[in-house]
């Protein structure tokens, strides 16, 4: 976009506003409302302006609008040919008759087929005696003068001024529009910023891109660094997060609780007019509530809005707002605080059993479940940036649960990156729809079915959206095109140059992708033998976190009964059967072992006891990870040896990273030494993982150990300043420690690899790397 000026070096008070130095000078530079701007490009090529009206909102780009015009209409003439006036000001009658009409009567000298023209700003504010003089003088001078009217609300303009206009209306910008303008005069300014701070100017300007503007001034020549704070500082308004915390203790029906949050907010100086304002934009925006309270929410605020208006007691309607909402809050829960149905819900009856159908009845080497029902449970990582999204997987046959996880990241420019797609029911969709924000992006991560089964499904809930993919996908018993399984991919991540795989045209370097300034992604692809393993990670900055899909898990301590996982990814009953002496004990151990009970557990426990759900989660994890453990009676060492840390699962460990182990060095390598993550998201287990480079390089010390454990003499990967600094923390110098697997836990899969080794589907060992 074209400016004014350069950036400023110098932080002087006598500085020009960034809304006049960055104001466009070209139409087709005007940020949002591309139909408006549209036709006034037309207007602009074509030189036949007619008398227009530009409505809408402040700050959405009228006044600069029509200066573009007149700019590219009269060019070196503008000075002379463009009278200026806010009619705020020169509201009367007799400016129209002295100042526009010696103007109108003026003699110009301009090129054929051009016209004087008239802006007048804030129209709707001129009087009705001078909008009647208005009206004659646009009669009387139509041959040589065009008139521009900016107002807010056209309605205010009489209606003979209306008919002899084209009225051109403006909507507020939306959100993307506005941060995409901040981060270009940021840049150009060299503004020190967060991203929280820019979505709060953002926030505070609500589609007003002059409010946007001055804010970012107002607080980078100000406290400086534009953050959160700074910016509501600066900006004098209610903070959200205050109001946030008043409308949660108002959704819990905390009526002392809420009142003290807006007592504080009255004290502190704000009208209620401000309060009530930023509370409706946070009750619009908030996704932990149901949308049919959420409605009657609004609806009480609209009242409360409109009495405050009429200058009724402020606080006293502050108050009795409160009470209203903690009584609504009431009605939709019972005694127990659980959420009882209301409005629609109540009318549909099994609306939420509906919304959580799915059927999906596919796999290799087994089926994975659920079939027909997937409860989805949302989590908030980061407030407003990443959410992560959690699904029931079962796997037929061993009676045992775990999780299947998609995250979603809000991007700068206010879309969603949504990694890992899962089911697409009723109930997930309605929690994206819930966040506010379009879909962007859809990430296929890995060629494995539980994860590419759902994504031709997901993409069809949100057609905009574009689809990306690793390379060398494949499918068995058939390997499908991805077109076959409804995928249909807008590009193809790869790490090397496209062209060598046949990816010209479609193949993406991370420079190239469009999310490429936030999330950094690396990719992993070797052959095994018979097929490739695929797999991508990606880093999002802001957040530092690493996201991955299957190469490492962190396995909670506790069952998902005590808050772990997700809250229904593991039944009662599951836990229950596990915990027992079943058919899966008595045939691993035998019957006369599987007979002995263990500690505060009988043998076959009729409740579900604290002891009981520990027993049936360790149970439960070890034949998920080890298909037949070394000894599933009694699972505490084994479990103990894995659990809360990050690992690189079993199966993984033994039939994919040994065949791979050059390409997987190199891919760990890259993470560790270029990505400083604090915490790493997962797609199945526990999430988020506290963990950093050191953590991650431990859990795949195996690629460079021997077969005895012995290190080989290839590069360890760099940790940078960052990893070299946690690891002189308390631990050793050498940081977390390797994990240890437990041999007899693992002779069931060693055995399992050779057999797939001599039938020549999986490669030997690279280097002698032992399994």
């Amino acid at each position: 976009m074209d400016t004014d000026q350069g950036p400023s070096t110098s932080k002087s008070s006598f500085e020009l506003p960034w809304v006049e130095k960055y104001r466009p000078t070209r139409v087709r530079d005007i940020v949002g409302n591309v139909e408006a701007v549209s036709r006034l490009q037309i207007i602009a090529e074509e030189g036949n302006m007619p008398n227009i009206i530009l409505a809408g909102p402040p700050g959405t780009g009228k006044t600069t609008s029509i200066q573009c015009v007149a700019r590219e209409l009269l060019g070196p003439h503008y000075k002379d040919a463009v009278l200026e006036l806010n009619a705020s000001d020169d509201r009367g009658i007799d400016v129209v008759r002295t100042k526009i009409k010696n103007f109108a009567q003026q003699r110009v000298s301009l090129p054929p087929g051009r016209h004087k023209i008239v802006v007048l700003d804030e129209a709707d504010s001129m009087t009705g005696g001078a909008q009647q003089a208005l009206r004659r003088t646009m009669e009387v001078h139509s041959a040589t003068t065009r008139f521009a009217l900016a107002c807010n609300t056209s309605s205010k303009i009489i209606e003979p001024i209306q008919s002899r206009c084209a009225v051109v209306r403006y909507a507020r910008l939306a959100d993307a529009e506005v941060l995409a303008r901040l981060l270009h005069v940021a840049a150009a300014e060299g503004v020190a910023h967060t991203p929280d701070g820019l979505e709060a100017v953002v926030f505070v300007a609500d589609g007003d891109m002059r409010g946007a503007l001055n804010a970012l001034q107002a607080t980078a020549r100000g406290p400086g660094l534009v953050d959160q704070a700074g910016v509501f500082r600066v900006c004098d308004q209610p903070h959200p997060v205050l109001v946030r915390s008043m409308l949660q203790h108002c959704l819990a029906a905390r009526i002392d609780e809420a009142y003290v949050g807006m007592k504080a907010l009255c004290d502190s100086g704000y009208s209620a007019q401000d309060i009530i304002t930023i509370l409706f934009r946070v009750v619009r925006g908030y996704a932990g509530i149901n949308e049919f309270l959420k409605l009657e929410y609004i609806k009480q605020i609209g009242f409360c809005h409109m009495r405050i208006a009429d200058g009724v007691g402020s606080r006293l309607q502050l108050s009795g707002l409160l009470a209203e909402l903690c009584k609504l809050s009431q009605k939709s829960t019972g005694q127990n605080g659980t959420r009882k149905a209301t409005g629609p819900e109540q009318e549909q009856g099994g609306s939420k059993l509906r919304d959580q159908l799915y059927f999906n009845f596919i796999g290799f080497p087994f089926p994975l479940g659920p079939v027909l029902r997937r409860k989805t449970i949302r989590r908030e990582v980061t407030p407003g940036v990443m959410w992560t999204f959690e699904q029931a997987q079962t796997f037929a046959g061993f009676r045992t649960s775990t999780n299947i996880r998609m995250t979603v990241i809000k991007l700068l420019s206010g879309v969603l990156w949504v990694h890992a797609p899962i089911a697409p029911t009723a109930e997930c969709i309605r929690l994206m729809r819930e966040l506010g924000f379009p879909v962007g992006y859809i990430v296929l991560t890995t060629y494995a079915y539980e994860h590419k089964v759902f994504v031709g499904p997901f993409s069809r809930k949100f057609p905009r959206a574009k689809v990306y993919v690793p390379p060398r996908t494949w499918s068995f018993p058939l390997n499908l095109p991805l077109q076959a399984l409804g995928i249909f991919p807008s590009g193809i991540l790869t790490t090397d140059d496209p062209g060598a795989h046949g990816l010209k045209g479609f193949g993406l370097l991370p420079a190239d992708v469009p999310w490429a300034g936030e999330i950094q992604q690396k990719v992993l692809q070797a052959s095994l033998g018979a097929a490739p393993y695929v797999e991508v990670s990606f880093f999002h900055k802001p957040t530092r976190t690493l996201l991955v899909t299957d190469a490492v898990v962190s396995i909670p301590a506790q069952p998902p009964a005590v808050g772990h996982v997700s809250e229904d990814t593991v039944s009662s009953s599951e836990l229950l059967f596990q915990a027992s002496s079943n058919f899966y004990v008595r045939t691993l151990v035998g019957p006369q072992r599987a007979a002995e009970p263990l500690p505060d557990v009988p043998l076959r426990p009729r409740e579900l006891t604290p002891a009981a759900a520990q027993l049936g989660w360790r149970r439960a994890v070890l034949l998920v990870l080890y298909f037949r453990p070394g000894d599933l009676r009694d699972p505490r060492a084994s479990f103990g040896a894995l659990a809360e840390r990050l690992i690189v699962g079993p199966v993984l460990r033994v039939l994919v990273f040994p065949a791979i182990s050059a390409a997987a060095r190199d891919w760990v390598g890259a993470m560790c030494g270029e990505w400083d993550f604090r915490r790493v998201i997962p797609a199945h287990f526990d999430a988020p993982v506290r963990a950093g480079p050191a953590d991650l390089r431990a859990a795949f010390q195996f690629l460079w150990d021997g077969p005895e454990g012995a290190v080989e003499a290839v590069e360890r990967p760099a940790l940078g300043w960052a990893g070299l600094l946690r690891r002189l923390r308390p631990g050793g110098v050498n940081g977390p420690a390797p994990v240890e697997y437990d041999a007899r836990d693992m002779q069931a899969l060693r055995s399992l690899h050779a057999f797939l080794v001599r039938l020549r589907v999986l490669r030997p060992p690279d280097g002698g790397l032992g399994v």
